[in-house]
């Protein structure tokens, strides 16, 4: 575990916490929903969204950012 400083004394189990902005692509349609994660999935990795189940298609986060993006479809 990592500590959040010496002082802190409290170990960081969380890590760094990134947000996504979801794009979720239908047939003819596109919702966004946003997630928090640690990491960005990978292609063909199931992720839950607002409306469901939803297979990966592309994400990214760029080095150092906070933010990232997320495209998937319903299966």
């Amino acid at each position: 575990m990592r500590d959040r400083g010496p002082a802190s004394g409290v170990p960081d189990i969380m890590g760094s916490v990134h947000r996504f902005i979801v794009t979720i692509e239908g047939h003819g349609w596109t919702e966004s929903d946003v997630l928090e994660l640690l990491e960005p999935p990978d292609e063909g990795e199931p992720i839950e969204t607002k409306l469901g189940t939803c297979v990966v298609t592309h994400a990214e986060l760029l080095p150092n950012a906070e933010h990232g993006t997320i495209v998937c479809r319903l299966p």
